[in-house]
């Protein structure tokens, strides 16, 4: 939880946009250490709730609207309207889990869902993404998209790299006196 402040503190200091940036980091790591879990909407809202308790009232409103949406198979409009798809965190991370969940299957099964709701579009399809990433990992990514990207700076191949350095990390206690210059 508080790696989830500290990353996201320097761009997200209201309180609400940290308490959604928690309820996705929390959902990936659900992902990753369960991912048979998805098959099982209701286990997977269980979950996401008992890991984020206690938690703010809008996280919880938003995580019912979601999975009231999968439970009626509410289509891409329907979502876009009940969860908002504005550059509100709120918006974005629930418009985001609402499409990967709604369309697991595959990595790019996901972004289209995501890019069919609109609004905040590139923010909404990054956040599926990396949902979508964490369960189906890097290789289901479309070969064409990464080929795109091949003269960019960092290149993919840059990209994977860091990713897999962060994931190697163990983060430290914070130093005396450094943990006040980040407050």
């Amino acid at each position: 939880e508080r790696a989830v402040w500290l990353a996201t503190r320097v761009t997200h200091a209201h309180d609400e946009a940290l308490a959604f940036a928690r309820l996705q980091a929390t959902a990936i790591t659900l992902v990753l250490r369960q991912p048979g879990i998805i098959a099982d909407p209701l286990a997977f809202h269980a979950a996401l709730v008992t890991q984020l308790a206690p938690t703010t009232k809008s996280v919880a409103v938003k995580l019912d609207k979601i999975f009231g949406l999968l439970s009626h198979s509410a289509g891409a409009p329907e979502a876009a309207a009940a969860l908002g798809t504005s550059t509100l965190a709120s918006e974005s991370v629930s418009a985001a889990l609402w499409a990967f969940l709604s369309a697991p299957r595959s990595f790019v099964a996901t972004i289209a869902q995501a890019a069919l709701l609109g609004g905040d579009v590139d923010s909404i399809c990054c956040l599926a993404g990396a949902l979508a990433g964490a369960l189906h990992g890097a290789v289901a990514i479309e070969p064409k998209w990464v080929a795109n990207l091949a003269q960019e700076h960092p290149s993919p191949h840059a990209i994977l790299a860091l990713a897999d350095s962060i994931n190697g990390l163990v983060p430290s206690p914070p130093h005396a006196g450094r943990l006040e210059t980040l407050q």
